[in-house]
């Protein structure tokens, strides 16, 4: 179990600490006076998709780049005020400086923005865009990582003699090996199951539970498991290399796979307190 609590404390951190205050973007603001072409020119200096309405000194919502554009497509004369045009603050979209990351990461797959309500003032704006920045890709990179422990934890303590031979391809086996020798060259304290992909691992749950209640404990399919460590494997290695991006396509997946990862860790004890007792199979 101290193991178990161990996690729980590093979880913890990258699920609940790191929190949006760090990558949060001042919410810019003109007045409900000025016109279209006054926005326009603000969002297109800017480079702007979204633009903050006050009225008598209160954020009062925000307007669009594309329903700027639709009036400015019209004569001068037909074009509509501020005051017809723009959207107002959705208890939706807003929340606080305080929400964690990962929980923000969840709360954007349905949505393009999140406004920051703070002291009932709404002072910032996150948008996907924001989800690339530094603090996300170390919240992600350490909750998989966590998540990876656990499976490693996993197949040591009730795969131990497991044979890899047939259940992974050779290569990867090799390639896992080759890890291993220069990790133990540099001193570090892993095992072969550590060195492999997470979509490795999760093969060999699939062979090694095959015929006890492993999918019931886990509550999910063995090609939901695989879609989760194959993607998280992709988002990993993306972060590990500094790609520029992270692929929103991968993302958006990988917000559902968290939810998924989040059940299965929050459920660890019965993993190991409820197990099958026999052995499984080589």
């Amino acid at each position: 179990m101290g193991h178990y609590l161990r996690q729980k404390d590093l979880e913890y951190l990258f699920s609940s600490k790191i929190t949006v205050s760090s990558i949060v973007e001042d919410l810019d603001l003109l007045d409900i006076s000025n016109s279209v072409e006054d926005f326009h020119e603000q969002m297109k200096t800017n480079n702007f998709d979204v633009f903050g309405v006050k009225k008598d000194g209160k954020n009062i919502g925000y307007v669009n780049l594309v329903d700027i554009q639709d009036q400015l497509e019209k004569e001068p004369e037909e074009r509509d005020v501020i005051e017809n045009i723009y959207k107002e603050f959705k208890i939706g979209e807003l929340i606080s400086s305080h929400t964690p990351i990962l929980k923000t990461i969840l709360l954007m797959k349905e949505k393009k923005r999140l406004f920051i309500l703070e002291n009932e003032k709404i002072s910032g704006i996150i948008t996907k865009a924001d989800l690339q920045k530094i603090p996300v890709r170390v919240v992600l990179f350490g909750y998989i990582s966590i998540f990876e422990h656990f499976l490693n934890t996993l197949i040591n303590e009730k795969a131990p003699e497991i044979n890899l031979s047939g259940i992974i391809p050779e290569e990867k086996i090799q390639e896992a090996n080759r890890l291993l020798e220069q990790k133990k060259i540099n001193k570090e304290e892993i095992d072969l199951i550590g060195c492999l992909t997470l979509s490795s691992k999760a093969k060999i749950l699939h062979k090694g539970i095959e015929g006890n209640t492993c999918e019931t404990i886990f509550n999910i399919s063995k090609s939901k498991l695989s879609k989760i460590c194959s993607h998280a494997d992709k988002i990993r290695n993306s972060i590990y290399h500094s790609q520029k991006t992270i692929s929103l396509n991968i993302k958006d997946k990988i917000m559902d796979n968290l939810l998924e990862m989040q059940k299965i860790l929050d459920n660890q004890p019965l993993f190991f307190d409820n197990w099958p007792t026999k052995s499984l199979p080589n």
